[in-house]
């Protein structure tokens, strides 16, 4: 385990990190307040991979009951083509800040009060999991297209699923939608009622990798 800060520098591309497991190989540390400046592991540059790490930020950990409720980030992804196999983020509030960019993450693990996406979110075969219970994502002025498929959801997960936040009113704008999730908070019988049920052809669109990868930048990233 590092208790550390890092981060990746714009002009340093083509970057691949390996652990020896989520479990195993952690960065940690608890930087908090600002979202710019608490992530304790920063990828500003494009092309990045990594593989079996675990992220965390410990400032807002359950157990530390005297600190307050805010803002600690664990990871910031800021740069095009970032892709994570079996890694874990965990946290309490704006965990993963995946701000600019495609980013990829498969069989991954995701603990966080108030995730933040961006643009567009292509998430499989992970696990989400809240501390407690608000709404498992947040709107707010940027997703446009959000598609959860082969995620298990924890029972924090609230009935609502995604909450339009500061963007009510513009519901119409989002593509919103979730298919062959698992676990106690997957039933999705109360979702908000702006989600989308989608044919099987749209489904086979949003789950091949051409979601986000129409120039197949995956396939062209080191296998780690």
């Amino acid at each position: 385990m590092g208790r550390e800060k890092f981060q990746i520098p714009r002009n340093k591309r083509f970057i691949a990190l390996k652990g020896e497991g989520m479990l195993k190989t952690k960065i940690v540390w608890d930087d908090h307040d600002s979202l710019l400046q608490s992530a304790n592991f920063c990828v500003l540059a494009d092309d990045f991979v990594a593989a079996n790490i675990g992220f965390t930020n410990s400032y807002n950990h359950v157990a530390i009951a005297k600190n307050p409720r805010i803002q600690a980030v664990a990871a910031l992804i800021n740069g095009d083509r970032a892709s994570f196999y079996n890694c874990s983020f965990y946290g309490l509030q704006d965990t993963l800040w995946d701000n600019q960019g495609r980013h990829y993450f498969k069989d991954c693990f995701i603990e966080d009060h108030r995730p933040q996406k961006e643009q567009r979110l292509c998430s499989k075969n992970a696990e989400l999991r809240e501390m407690v219970r608000p709404f498992w994502d947040e709107l707010g002025d940027h997703i446009q297209q959000c598609y959860i498929t082969n995620h298990i959801f924890s029972d924090v997960v609230v009935p609502d699923g995604l909450d339009a936040w500061t963007a009510r009113g513009q519901e119409h704008n989002t593509m919103y939608a979730e298919h062959n999730n698992h676990g106690p908070g997957s039933n999705t019988s109360k979702r908000v009622p702006w989600m989308r049920k989608l044919d099987n052809n749209t489904l086979k669109r949003y789950t091949d990798l051409s979601f986000i990868n129409s120039d197949w930048w995956i396939q062209s990233q080191p296998r780690i």
